[in-house]
């Protein structure tokens, strides 16, 4: 009884008792912030290195895609600097990580993360796995679940003889077939199958497992239709098949042979409107198969002839019915004049003014071609549209230009563009090939020739003209080395972009103002002070395997050298393939006749890549500053036609970003922003930037290379 009273009052007691906190602990004790890791690298056999930080207990690793989304977490031990990612870097793309110290809770806690490493582009085949076991039925039907495929090949085999007696390839996702009418004679017969990869990133598959065998005889198959066409209304047409239930009809891109996809024609039809498969310009063929009632199908027809497609709002492309060719042989050449029958098309034109670009497909195959378009055709487009553009389509080139310089070309020659023919020459000179060239020299010319065949002749546009050109010989992986040129005594270099098609073809596209003659050489450069490690590598060597910027007598580039005004006019109007003017006379009075500057800084002058310093002073002999560099990088992105500008509060948040703007003047301000926010200015370009430091080679040529990218003025 005491001690339960005691007990109670004990209770009591420390119920009314005040709470004591617990002591605080001692602030000599506080855990330590780790370190942020270092040197965070990606490696190419997709491992992830680092420096070790002292204290930490470990590291997490996170990986991230080019749209900066968290791909995957990963944990490292104590004492480890590296990490293998090759099981999460499977998927073709590019990626860069991120690394953590992990503190021990107490007496160190977890680092902020590490800066973005390097970017690691991956691009692997990965061989597919072989299909489920297909399943065989007494009747030839064959069943399988579907993998992943892009497309099957259905073997068959003879039993118990093991032969292969018929392959037939099966669209993708295709997951049921039928095989009677691949075997040749009754007997016993098993199956296997092969998933197709894409032949870019998937491989295919091996064979699956055989099959269980069956007894089948063959099927009396129909015949494959012939005479197969696709019309200019995008039509698929054919001659009919005696006892078919209907028509299987297949689309392909040619050049790659993809299939597109099928549509189903239905009995004894000879004709299929495919314009739902055939949606995006291109080229194309098609495939038939006429179907049975009773797995008897016949093959796919031989495949059609391929029709180019030119799918696009706006376009009027001319029917070949309006185009008359007409071709003269001589000893020496051939050579074919193409006309478009004016009263055909204006009535089209007219009939629909959206339509205001005009495409003009010439099938003729000819080294010496003249292309006629009459004066009303040009200004009807443009009375449908001030953006109106004419392009041709040869087997020499493709050209595309804005009407207006058309008309304005016609104005200034003082001529009235309706009483004109509009003529295009586009002519191989295969005689001024030099030996490191891969193409031969396209010269193009345009002319305006009135009813008396009075020609006036007009080498140059106040816009950017586009002429794109096979390079048959080329491969993708020599883009690098190749550059485009305009032949002159000797050449200069043209802004050109290298593309692959989807057949692998490499095709040139040169953006210059006017005419010339233009060809594409491959010319590989590399200097021994410009290292691997270095930030300019690739602008310093694709600018002078395009013969924009060059070295020195001895082999080297002397990156760290600097850079006059003059020097870097003469880059702007070499990297804009802007024709120098001699015949200009002087605005400076410091840039006198005879310097070798001369020609090349009233030629950027004209073309407003630059002024002077006031008081007609150019200072062309002054080492050229950061700031001015990236002002006169912008003026020439304006003379390439990019019009993005920013506003002020855009301006102010470009230039904030910079570590230092003294002595940055009030007229560089816009460009410098927007050389940030285009990425012209960037890497060690933006970190070390100083307003009034003068700009070294490497700055020079790698500011050039970005405007131009930006500009899309090269690869």
């Amino acid at each position: 009884m005491k001690q339960k009273k005691l007990s109670a009052l004990l209770a009591a007691l420390l119920l009314a008792a005040p709470a004591t906190p617990f002591a605080a602990a001692d602030s000599a004790y506080a855990a330590t912030k780790l370190a942020a890791p270092t040197d965070v690298l990606l490696q190419p056999d997709r491992t992830v290195t680092w420096k070790a930080v002292e204290n930490s207990s470990g590291y997490t690793v996170k990986v991230y895609d080019a749209a900066d989304k968290l791909i995957a977490e990963r944990h490292a031990g104590y004492g480890t600097t590296k990490y293998a990612l090759s099981d999460l870097l499977l998927q073709n793309g590019t990626y860069y990580a991120r690394v953590t110290a992990v503190g021990n809770a107490y007496s160190y806690t977890n680092s902020d993360e590490s800066a973005r490493s390097n970017t690691l582009t991956v691009s692997v085949k990965m061989t597919l796995p072989a299909p489920a076991l297909p399943a065989l039925s007494g009747t030839g039907l064959v069943s399988w679940t579907a993998g992943t495929n892009n497309g099957y090949v259905l073997n068959v085999y003879h039993s118990p003889s093991n032969t292969l007696v018929g392959s037939k390839p099966l669209s993708k996702d295709a997951v049921t077939a039928e095989v009677t009418s691949l075997i040749p004679a009754r007997g016993s017969y098993y199956v296997k199958l092969i998933a197709k990869g894409d032949g870019m990133t998937m491989e295919d598959s091996p064979e699956s497992g055989a099959s269980g065998t069956q007894e089948l005889q063959p099927a009396l198959r129909l015949t494959a239709p012939t005479t197969l066409e696709l019309t200019e209304k995008r039509l698929a047409t054919w001659s009919g098949v005696e006892g078919n239930n209907g028509y299987r009809v297949s689309v392909y891109r040619a050049g790659t042979h993809a299939v597109v996809g099928f549509l189903q024609a239905p009995k004894d039809s000879t004709q299929l409107d495919v314009s739902p498969l055939i949606h995006a310009t291109g080229s194309y063929y098609i495939r038939v198969q006429a179907l049975g009632a009773n797995n008897n199908s016949s093959d796919d027809s031989v495949q059609s002839v391929a029709k180019d497609y030119f799918i696009e709002p706006n376009l009027y492309v001319v029917p070949q019915d309006n185009l008359t060719a007409t071709t003269v042989t001589t000893d020496y050449a051939v050579h074919t004049d193409v006309q478009v029958q004016s009263n055909a098309v204006l009535a089209e034109l007219n009939a629909d003014k959206t339509l205001h670009h005009m495409l003009v497909p010439v099938k003729a195959d000819s080294a010496d071609l003249s292309v006629q378009i009459q004066g009303k055709i040009a200004l009807q487009l443009l009375a449908n549209s001030a953006q109106a553009k004419l392009r041709l389509h040869t087997a020499l080139g493709q050209l595309a230009l804005p009407v207006q310089e058309i008309a304005d070309m016609a104005h200034t020659k003082g001529i009235n563009l309706a009483d004109y023919t509009v003529q295009f020459d586009l002519k191989q000179l295969a005689a001024a090939r030099p030996s490191d060239y891969e193409t031969i020299p396209l010269n193009l010319a345009v002319k305006l020739v009135d009813a008396n065949k009075q020609e006036t002749a007009v080498t140059d546009s106040k816009t950017y003209l586009t002429l794109t050109l096979p390079v048959p010989n080329a491969k993708s992986a020599d883009m690098k080395s190749l550059s485009g040129v305009r032949l002159t005594e000797t050449f200069e270099p043209v802004p050109t972009v290298f593309r692959t098609g989807a057949d692998g073809s490499v095709s040139a596209e040169f953006r210059y103002r006017g005419t010339a003659t233009f060809a594409v050489k491959k010319k590989a450069v590399s200097f021994p002070d410009v290292l691997s490690s270095h930030y300019a590598k690739d602008s310093i060597e694709s600018l002078a395997a395009r013969s924009i910027i060059a070295g020195f007598e001895d082999g080297t580039f002397r990156p760290q050298q600097t850079v006059t005004r003059a020097q870097f006019a003469a880059m702007l109007v070499k990297a804009l393939g802007i024709k120098e003017d001699t015949s200009a006379v002087s605005v400076f009075t410091d840039v006198a006749a005879g310097k070798w500057y001369s020609s090349v800084v009233n030629t950027a002058f004209q073309a407003k890549l630059l002024t002077g310093r006031g008081n007609g002073i150019f200072a062309p002999e002054d080492l050229i500053t950061a700031q001015e560099m990236a002002t006169m990088v912008t003026t020439a992105l304006r003379y390439a036609e990019f019009s993005k500008t920013l506003d002020e509060e855009q301006i102010s948040n470009r230039l904030v970003t910079l570590a230092n703007t003294t002595g940055l003047f009030a007229y560089a301000r816009a460009p410098l922003a927007l050389c940030i926010d285009e990425g012209i200015l960037t890497g060690p370009t933006f970190n070390s930037f100083k307003a009034t430091k003068p700009a070294d080679r490497a700055m020079a040529a790698d500011m050039l290379y970005r405007m131009l990218k930006t500009a899309n003025f090269i690869n």
